[in-house]
């Protein structure tokens, strides 16, 4: 398994979702396997940054089968938590969509808009510079644990970096491969650098040198295309050396193959605790909830209780000393210049009551309090403490009200644009399934069309078949007395023939039987003369 992030060069949006379940989700080669498609769709559509969405893709070589459903869900929770966080984990939408339309390999693509649904602020799941490392580390945990192919091993490297899309391109680049490896072989190529020249004599542009492999563009392309590893590489200097590449090679497969996946498993885990913890720590200083109204009375209450340990009493919330204070002092009016109400300041605990007094010391006492805490039928004004105290709790109101409408408007307006999304979505629904409807009885009409003339085509082909079954069977006679024609033919030719051999024979024999007599009888007189 390798994980791969996919470029959103326009910032993303719905297209992503578009592209994750087009056609393939009809053919069944696409579905969501966690997360609500309408849900992640509202959340794009509501992002007003620039970049909206982070997209990729595990990408398996295994077939869409080798994993259970739990196994599949498990390993999308390991990456998501290695990939977010903890501290992130639920305060972003994640939509993942399960391909199998690739010759059956597993591909598990997600889907994240990139935003804080707590605080509304953007947020980038991934940044290569800092994220890689953990990437990294929960493939090798994953690939390690449920016996994956590994893009890490040895015996999958690839000599030819390039994009595969062209697919003609591709070929001509592993053409070029192999027939360069033909070439070392054949003991035509003795080094690198005798490889190098031989290419930029056929017009190869060599762009790029280095340790690890060379960069080349075939004649008529623009495209670079990297060259890695083996007959490209800085050590290949002789046939001897390619040779010691190659036992290196197979080397560190065998060291791959033969390691000791779960403590390597264990060591990756604690390493990617620890970055999950600094990453934790990152986002928790930058998406930090808005303080809350409660929270500043809590501090508030502290205060007070800091100002009751100085002799004053103060109760956020509860007025009562303070109206019950209010209340006296309206009667002060009607009193005699020399009575006065006496506010004592707390003490151990004990309230303040009004006394009626003439003493003459005492109303200089009063005095001199009245100096530090002035009261009219207006309540506390003097006292510095408590006006800034009461100043801060009605700002604190205002503020509190102040983000309660606010808050109602966002919720009001999220919850208009869910409702004319949902609107949205049911209209293209019921046009789908109107088009959908539409389409099932245009293809039942055909088919129906086609079932008739396919009837008609068959009813004409048995009737034409019968025709010439007939008409064939009428011949069948003559061809049955042209046939018995020959035969008797054949009869008499040979026949004929025999009659013809004999007589040959015959008189083959016969001319023998005079030429044997000739013979004899000029023996015979030849005898008769001795």
């Amino acid at each position: 398994m390798l994980v791969k992030f996919l470029r959103t060069y326009t910032g993303g949006g719905l297209g992503s979702i578009n592209y994750l379940l087009n056609e393939r989700k009809a053919a069944g080669t696409a579905r969501v396997i966690k997360g609500d498609e309408n849900l992640t769709r509202a959340i794009i559509k509501g992002i007003t940054y620039k970049q909206k969405t982070c997209f990729g893709v595990l990408s398996f070589e295994e077939r869409h089968d080798f994993l259970t459903e739990e196994q599949k869900l498990k390993i999308i929770k390991d990456f998501e938590y290695a990939l977010l966080g903890e501290y992130m984990l639920e305060r972003t939408n994640v939509l993942w969509v399960e391909h199998s339309d690739k010759d059956g390999r597993l591909e598990l693509n997600f889907l994240i808009p990139k935003i804080d649904l707590e605080t509304d602020r953007s947020f980038n799941p991934y940044f290569a510079k800092y994220d890689q490392t953990r990437i990294d580390l929960i493939k090798k945990i994953i690939n390690d644990e449920y016996g994956l192919s590994s893009p890490d091993d040895p015996a999958k490297e690839q000599t030819i970096l390039s994009s595969k899309k062209n697919i003609n391109h591709y070929k001509n680049l592993e053409e070029l491969d192999q027939k360069l490896h033909d070439l070392v072989k054949q003991g035509y190529i003795k080094n690198r650098d005798h490889m190098i020249e031989l290419l930029k004599q056929n017009g190869i542009e060599i762009t790029r040198i280095n340790k690890k492999g060379i960069t080349i563009i075939l004649p008529t392309k623009k495209t670079k295309n990297r060259l890695k590893g083996g007959i490209y590489d800085a050590d290949f200097t002789s046939a001897q050396r390619l040779g010691e590449l190659s036992q290196s090679s197979s080397r560190r497969i065998r060291e791959f193959h033969d390691r000791n996946t779960q403590a390597e498993c264990r060591e990756n885990r604690r390493k990617l605790e620890e970055l999950i913890a600094k990453r934790d720590r990152f986002n928790q200083e930058r998406y930090v909830e808005r303080t809350s109204k409660n929270n500043i009375l809590a501090s508030q209450g502290q205060i007070g209780d800091n100002l009751a340990i100085s002799g004053y009493r103060t109760n956020f919330g509860n007025s009562n000393w303070l109206g019950s204070a209010r209340n006296d002092i309206k009667g002060r009016s009607s009193l005699d210049d020399t009575k006065t109400m006496e506010i004592q300041p707390t003490y151990c605990g004990q309230d303040p009551e009004g006394v009626l007094h003439i003493d003459s010391k005492r109303q200089r006492d009063n005095r001199e309090r009245e100096q530090e805490i002035y009261i009219n039928e207006n309540g506390v004004e003097d006292d510095s403490i408590r006006e800034s105290i009461a100043r801060r709790e009605r700002a604190l109101d205002e503020d509190d009200r102040r983000r309660k409408e606010q808050a109602r408007i966002r919720n009001n307006e999220f919850a208009t644009r869910l409702r004319e999304e949902a609107r949205d979505i049911t209209d293209k629904c019921d046009r789908a399934n109107k088009e959908s409807q539409e389409l099932e009885q245009r293809l039942q009409r055909r088919l129906n069309g086609i079932f008739a003339a396919t009837k008609r085509y068959v009813r004409e082909f048995n009737i034409l078949l019968g025709r010439k079954i007939r008409k064939f069977r009428r011949k069948i006679p003559k061809f049955e007395r042209r046939i018995r024609e020959l035969t008797d033919r054949a009869q008499d030719a040979t026949r004929i023939c025999r009659e013809f051999i004999e007589e040959r024979e015959y008189s083959q024999k016969a001319s023998i039987y005079h030429h044997v007599g000739d013979v004899c009888k000029e023996k015979t007189q030849s005898l008769d003369m001795f």
